[in-house]
């Protein structure tokens, strides 16, 4: 499978992950600002 075509049936399948994702980076960036917003979602993914 194409790895472009895997991503866009992720996307439509579980359009709920990118919803919270976008709802999480605007409170988290009206919160706490760029910097510290990705500092905390980098150390949250590894």
């Amino acid at each position: 499978m194409d790895l472009l075509t895997l991503f866009f049936r992720t996307i439509l399948l579980r359009p709920y992950v990118f919803v919270f994702l976008a709802g999480f980076l605007f409170a988290a960036v009206q919160l706490l600002g760029w910097q510290r917003t990705w500092r905390f979602r980098l150390s949250g993914s590894g």
